[in-house]
């Protein structure tokens, strides 16, 4: 996607027939912010795993950026899978869009 819009895509088993789907996308020159999560209940082990995804991707992404201000685009996955793993217990994620004036 061009540098300016974030697109997340995230699937969770969670039994043999429900998966969790997470999706989010954020355009940084529109303001806007579209999430869905198929009205989904993440459990505490997909919490833990974005926990991680997290700081992984913080670690790389500091690595890669050393001697520059890291991309918004990069900072927006980080802060979205950061956002989804501290849901609390039993939130359910449901569709929603954010558009700022």
């Amino acid at each position: 996607m061009p540098s300016n819009e974030v697109k997340i895509s995230m699937k969770f088993k969670q039994s043999e027939i429900d998966d969790v789907e997470l999706l989010a996308y954020v355009d940084l020159v529109h303001f806007t912010l579209e999430l869905g999560g198929s009205n989904s209940v993440l459990n505490k082990n997909h919490k833990q795993l974005m926990k991680f995804m997290s700081s992984h991707l913080e670690s790389k992404f500091e690595n890669q950026y050393k001697d520059y201000d890291a991309p918004e685009h990069a900072l927006m996955l980080m802060r979205m899978i950061a956002y989804w793993s501290v849901s609390p217990k039993g939130y359910v994620h449901e569709k929603r869009s954010i558009v700022s004036q």
